[in-house]
């Protein structure tokens, strides 16, 4: 009645109740502005850590020594693998000269913006559709770049939490990484591992399992001879570089899941199944085993930081588990070379620690809490089930 007349109930309601409704409406406005700033705020330090490396590696007085090494002279012997015949020989071939460090950072410079690129024109809902979603205080899941803040601060929450907290409160050693070895190496160092540990890590084993798994259902191979080879050079390629796309292609066009079939069943294009959450334990684990040279605390920290980074790869591709992994590698680093230098650069670096730990941790507590409740209520379906029987 009060909607014909125009009236909203809200008006009509008792005083005291619009009272109690009234600090609710404050907390809920202020999470959801800061919620909004948020995530438009770390957006930009992401996006301005690109230039940031650039004048860092290019226009500083040492890093524009550096850059004009040679790619074999200007990383450690002892890093090398292959004692001293680096894995970028190759390159060598390709241009018919060695390589320098500044054009080696150009190209893993040029790959993380590809990423980036991605991410802003949004492979599943357009970065406009996201934020429109902000502003209803639901979170974006089909835009990466605006799920990513959530993702980066709960990943960098744990390991903040695990390396400088928990293990050196209960002893177990945590080691310095890389110490020693020049700033602009180990920024160089970090950059390309970004990529080629994402690359090892992630898309060999989790791609080419997901591949498979794609391929050796009877229904997914009949399916791919009925389309065109471009299609079907697209699905599999999509199988390798980001599995949930594949999955929900393949389940739009011609597939029907099944209860009892394992195959099938794996092919949900919602949450990852039981064998999928074993390859990314399997693949973690040997990423940890990788760093346990770093002491055993941060070889502890990878693993389980390594988790989140395998459960970003199928949801959100290669470009995503990348672009986790940038974050601890490049995005702190730069900031953290050029805080002392700049203070605008200071400041940004010190609000972007602390937004990122304190939505780290806001959001582990808001998982746990909905994890006891989904707990909860299970317990109490199977015991009303039970009861009926």
């Amino acid at each position: 009645m009060f909607r014909k007349f125009g009236v909203s109930a809200v008006t009509n309601m008792p005083e005291q109740n619009r009272r109690k409704r009234r600090p609710y409406n404050i907390f809920h406005l202020l999470a959801r502005l800061f919620n909004i700033f948020f995530i438009i705020f770390l957006i930009f330090t992401y996006l301005l850590a690109m230039p940031l490396g650039i004048y860092f590696f290019y226009f500083t007085e040492e890093g524009a020594t550096y850059s004009r090494q040679t790619l074999i002279n200007g990383i450690p012997i002892v890093i090398a693998p292959f004692g001293g015949n680096p894995w970028w020989t190759p390159f060598y071939v390709m241009v018919g000269r060695w390589v320098t460090t500044g054009e080696y950072f150009a190209g893993l410079w040029f790959i993380l913006c590809v990423c980036l690129f991605f991410t802003w024109i949004g492979q599943d809902e357009s970065l406009r559709k996201g934020l429109s979603k902000l502003k209803d205080f639901s979170i974006p899941k089909g835009n990466y770049l605006l799920m990513f803040p959530y993702i980066a601060s709960i990943a960098y929450s744990s390991a903040l939490f695990l390396e400088n907290i928990l293990f050196p409160s209960i002893g177990v050693p945590v080691g310095p990484v890389l110490p020693n070895i020049p700033i602009h190496t180990r920024f160089l160092l970090a950059t390309n591992s970004a990529i080629t540990e994402e690359i090892g890590f992630r898309l060999v084993p989790l791609g080419i399992s997901s591949l498979f798994l794609l391929v050796t259902n009877k229904q997914n191979r009949r399916f791919l001879r009925s389309i065109s080879w471009k299609n079907r050079v697209q699905i599999l390629m999509l199988s390798l570089l980001r599995p949930t796309a594949a999955k929900k292609k393949v389940n739009q066009n011609n597939y029907t899941k099944g209860k009892n079939d394992l195959k099938v069943n794996q092919l949900s294009e919602s949450n990852l199944t039981k064998i999928e959450y074993f390859f990314v334990l399997i693949s973690s684990a040997i990423f940890g085993l990788g760093h346990i040279g770093w002491g055993q605390g941060n070889a502890i920290s990878v693993f389980l930081t390594s988790l989140i980074w395998g459960y970003v790869y199928y949801t959100y591709g290669l470009t995503g588990s990348i672009l986790l992994h940038w974050l601890f590698n490049y995005y702190f680093t730069i900031y953290h070379y050029l805080a002392p230098h700049f203070q605008i650069i200071d400041y940004v670096y010190g609000i972007s620690f602390i937004i990122h730990t304190l939505a780290g941790f806001i959001l582990w507590t808001v998982l746990f809490i909905v994890t006891i409740q989904v707990v909860i209520h299970r317990m109490q379906r199977r015991k009303k089930s039970i009861n009926l029987q």
